[in-house]
């Protein structure tokens, strides 16, 4: 091709904002501007995009794949698992469980909330930690409390040193499914077919025994009477250890009046009291 003599050569130094957003001749340097020909020398010129562009497209891509994944994941419907079924390789995998409100503990200097949930294959501990506040703005009076049935979404901690457990960090994933209404019964109305079930049982301590234990602690059976009926109510050393000093004192004297949240259990095909959460002095109240 031959070449426009009338045309100064260039030597690439043409005004950048000229340039912008066009291209040069790749056979002379020459720029061509919007020009399809180089008018200096006349071969094709293609068009390229300038680079300040691709980095905008570049950076605007990333910003709208970032949130198209952010949405994808947060729109993902886990599996439902039972947590008998939990195993290591399922460590960090997104789940949901559902199950009860075996024990929930708030800490609020922390800013955190820890529950244990039980579905009947197991248990398994759930924190969400400096969250409570935040838990607090979504739910309001709906928090989870004591036996309620609840849905919540959140990834496996699989430990060797301490067992199973799941974090909760979006308070939309935890879902109250159904409250526990605290039924009171009578003593003589509990039955095997009552394991596993929540009461509230007001009685009269009727009899304390201590009974030694080979590992060297002591078993303290206390039995209740309502005048229906009498049940036994066994406490271990670290359940009767938990308890307040007036309530330890009070649960040795015969007739004591008390008002207990219990879970039932079953003894030698026998229905008995556990007591729940004996740390707790609501479960337990003397009279």
């Amino acid at each position: 091709m031959t070449q426009n003599p009338n045309l100064p050569l260039q030597n690439g130094t043409q005004n950048d904002s000229e340039k912008k957003g066009e291209s040069t001749c790749p056979a002379c340097g020459y720029f061509a501007g919007v020009e399809a020909t180089c008018v200096r020398c006349g071969a094709r010129v293609e068009k390229n995009i300038a680079v300040r562009t691709v980095r905008i497209i570049a950076v605007i891509g990333s910003i709208v794949g970032i949130i198209l994944l952010w949405i994808a994941a947060y729109m993902k419907i886990p599996p439902v698992i039972a947590i008998g079924e939990i195993s290591e390789p399922m460590n960090n995998a997104l789940v949901e469980i559902i199950g009860n409100v075996a024990r929930i503990d708030y800490v609020e200097n922390d800013n955190t909330f820890r529950m244990t949930i039980s579905d009947g294959t197991g248990q398994i501990r759930l924190n969400a930690i400096n969250r409570l506040r935040a838990f607090r703005e979504v739910h309001g009076d709906n928090m989870p409390e004591h036996m309620d049935k609840v849905s919540v979404i959140g990834t496996l901690n699989i430990s060797q040193a301490w067992g199973n457990s799941m974090f909760l960090s979006i308070p939309d994933r935890l879902k109250v499914l159904e409250k526990f209404t605290l039924q009171e019964v009578a003593i003589a109305d509990l039955k095997t077919e009552d394991e596993g079930k929540h009461f509230l049982i007001d009685a009269k301590i009727h009899a304390y025994r201590e009974i030694p234990t080979r590992s060297g602690g002591i078993l303290r059976s206390i039995t209740l009477s309502d005048g229906t009926g009498y049940i036994d109510l066994p406490l271990f050393d670290s359940q009767f250890d938990a308890l307040s000093s007036t309530v330890q004192s009070a649960l040795v004297k015969k007739g004591t009046g008390i008002r207990l949240q219990a879970k039932v259990g079953v003894f030698r095909d026998q229905p008995q009291l556990e007591l729940v959460e004996p740390e707790n002095p609501e479960f337990l109240i003397i009279k």
